[in-house]
């Protein structure tokens, strides 16, 4: 009896290590995205340690388009990386990612039952998405992570403290990524609806509801007006980009949007749906509203992304849904794992697809061309310093970040450079302002392609700028980088680095 007592005691640890094995199966060089944040919170640094007007104007833009403030994450971030470099970052996103099972442990606990909460837990933790930014430095798991605390906290307590912790957190999750200001009023409401059920006089548990989601709102109200008077010149720019007045960056058809979500979710989904059936047939009226908002919760951001047509971030934000999801799943699966037969084989096969599912679309998503390597070594060896155009050159910023005098326009004004159109792509070209060109074809949009082939025609053309070196994305595609850089006079590089004027660029594998 004891050991059996100690085997269930061991039960949610037993998944959070399932989960850590899941998640730290992914390896890959630093993203883009990493590269961009982490560099980003350097420049907050800099410009707090020794302000300089580059610094400024860099801080600046890099508000226009960031996803969550730039003082908030990228400092912590870029304060891991001088102390252990890309992985422990990554550590502190998986760590973070840990919490937030634990938080969703607790909800279904407190919501159902315990074993309610260790599947629920198991789901979220099974979650492809939720294993892909466990190991991603970037905004998502500190907002997801914070969301997540702050729903447990407001839930699973009734105390006015608790009330304003939510608040508090809720309030650094829409700062930390502005997602959060979607999600924050539907975990309001959750704490308002939970309080309103959770005892037997209604009157009483209304006044507290209300008391407690409203000390939670006004705490959340509060902080964001502060924050934003703080702020908000340097960051409106991109909490519009981003969040408010969204377009579509990367426009994808809805029917493969909805079936990038399924495969993402669709399990998860599909079993809320099913455990808010369970409550409208047991007449468990208050059960049943609380899984809906939970479902609903879980499906805002996605709704979103499909009313705009928006691919970008459309798989991260998926662990978004899988926090929601998570208890409504192990409601019904819990239901069907407490039959006998039919129920339960049905129970543990969805398990079994869960776990699948999630390794399969963790692998998928957590996949960039790590052969970029190839270039960024050939730039290094080359050393010749100047400006340097990529779509993918915040991954080379942060692995030249040692080297002064390589300086990487930031991705994001070269995507600027091509959405203005051809014209601005033959000013850039033939305005000589970068000494060298770093690109692929793989990953651009259709158009974004056509561009890059009159860039191509360009470079090819003008005695200025030589194409180096060719390097294959992957043994798997026809893809290639293609690195062009001009010589300044009377360079004198290795001759294993430096090509000759023929422009025959070398093929390698990357």
């Amino acid at each position: 009896m004891l050991a059996r007592e100690r085997l269930l005691a061991y039960r949610l640890p037993l998944i959070l290590a399932i989960q850590s094995a899941l998640t730290l199966r992914l390896n890959d060089i630093a993203s883009d995205d990493e590269g961009l944040y982490i560099h980003g919170g350097h420049v907050v640094i800099a410009h707090l340690l020794h302000g300089g007007t580059a610094n400024a104007a860099l801080l600046r833009f890099y508000g226009s388009f960031f996803s969550g403030a730039p003082n908030l994450y990228p400092v912590a971030a870029a304060v891991l990386d001088s102390a252990g470099g890309l992985l422990l970052v990554r550590i502190f996103s998986l760590l973070l990612m840990l919490i937030a099972t634990w938080s969703v442990h607790r909800i279904g606990r407190y919501l159902f039952t315990e074993n309610v909460g260790l599947w629920a837990a198991l789901v979220f933790a099974l979650t492809g998405s939720v294993q892909y930014i466990g190991k991603y430095a970037t905004f998502d798991s500190p907002c997801l992570t914070l969301l997540a605390v702050a729903a447990a906290s407001g839930i699973t307590r009734r105390s006015v403290s608790s009330a304003v912790l939510a608040g508090i957190l809720l309030a650094l999750a829409a700062a930390t990524k502005y997602v959060g200001l979607a999600l924050a009023p539907l975990v309001l409401l959750l704490i308002f609806i939970t309080d309103v059920t959770a005892g037997s006089r209604w009157q009483s548990d209304f006044l507290r509801a209300v008391l407690r989601s409203g000390m939670a709102a006004l705490v959340f109200a509060g902080l964001l007006i502060a924050g934003y008077r703080l702020w908000g010149p340097g960051i409106a720019d991109g909490l519009k980009f981003t969040t408010t007045s969204r377009q579509a960056l990367d426009p994808g058809s809805t029917w493969y949007l909805m079936e990038s979500l399924a495969f993402d979710v669709g399990l998860a989904f599909t079993l809320a749906i099913v455990a808010i059936l369970l409550m409208l047939r047991r007449r468990a009226w208050d059960k049943a509203a609380t899984t809906a908002i939970l479902l609903i919760a879980g499906s805002v951001v996605q709704a979103s992304s499909v009313r705009i047509h928006e691919l970008t971030s459309l798989d991260k934000h998926t662990a978004f849904s899988g926090l929601f999801l998570a208890v409504p799943a192990a409601v019904a699966l819990d239901w069907a794992l407490g039959k006998h037969g039919r129920a339960t084989v049905a129970a543990l096969a969805v398990l079994w697809l869960l776990l699948i599912d999630g390794m399969w679309r963790s692998s998928y998503q957590y996949s960039w061309p790590s052969s970029i390597m190839g270039p960024i070594s050939e730039i290094e060896a080359l050393n010749i310093s100047g400006r340097y155009f990529s779509f993918d050159a915040d991954t080379g910023a942060y692995y030249t970040q040692h080297d002064q005098g390589i300086d990487w326009s930031p991705s994001a004004e070269a995507y600027s450079i091509f959405t203005q159109g051809n014209g601005k792509i033959v000013e850039t070209e033939k305005g000589h302002e970068f000494t060298g060109f770093l690109f692929q074809p793989s990953g651009l949009s259709a158009q974004n392609r056509s561009e890059l082939q009159l860039l191509e025609r360009l470079l090819a053309a003008d005695n200025y700028y030589f194409e180096v070196a060719t390097f294959r994305v992957s043994p798997y595609v026809k893809a290639k980088w293609e690195l062009w850089i001009h010589y300044p006079p009377g360079y004198h590089g290795s001759e294993g680095s430096r090509h000759g004027t023929d422009r025959a660029g070398r093929i390698r594998s990357g």
